[in-house]
């Protein structure tokens, strides 16, 4: 399968020329096939469809985290973070949701100047790190995973199971 493909099963298709886009075909890729191929084989994407709306909590964490490390050393550092909530937020800007709320969220943060929203990542990036760092400059998945469970939310998206009546994809 192809990255289009595979993005508008998720339901993300406006991502497909994004950075982000290619990051999250990227990291689906990776938790299926170590070759490094420009598909994906239906088998595969299969489970990788699994893991995300079926697998445990440490499945998921570790999909997670391996979008944020971006080169694919172990661990995270500030500059990967950065740009990996500087391409998620660009992303999201692109994304039509549902929630009205999440709507005016989003008209309010880009009548924002880029260049407040830039140091505003920063400064978030500054106190995670701040925070939960273990070696200067460095977050490991251990330390990351302290970060990601306290974010409000991200307890629902771990503990998250598709009920198999559930349809999923976005032509259901």
């Amino acid at each position: 399968m192809a990255k289009r493909k595979v993005l508008d099963y998720y339901g993300i298709i406006e991502l497909d020329t994004t950075p982000f886009g290619t990051r999250f075909f990227n990291c689906v890729k990776k938790r299926v096939n170590s070759q490094k191929v420009s598909f994906l084989e239906y088998s595969k994407f299969i489970r990788s469809v699994s893991i995300l709306t079926k697998g445990n909590a440490m499945e998921r964490l570790a999909f997670i985290y391996s979008i944020f490390d971006i080169d694919g050393n172990g661990y995270i550092e500030r500059d990967e973070m950065i740009r990996t909530f500087t391409q998620f937020f660009e992303s999201m800007m692109l994304v039509n949701f549902d929630n009205v709320h999440i709507n005016v969220l989003k008209q309010r943060i880009s009548e924002s100047q880029e260049k407040s929203i830039r140091t505003g990542i920063e400064e978030i990036v500054d106190d995670i790190f701040n925070k939960y760092q273990t070696k200067s400059g460095i977050l490991y998945f251990e330390d990351w995973k302290k970060w990601f469970i306290e974010v409000p939310g991200m307890q629902d998206v771990l503990n998250y199971r598709v009920d198999s009546s559930d349809d999923i994809g976005p032509n259901n």
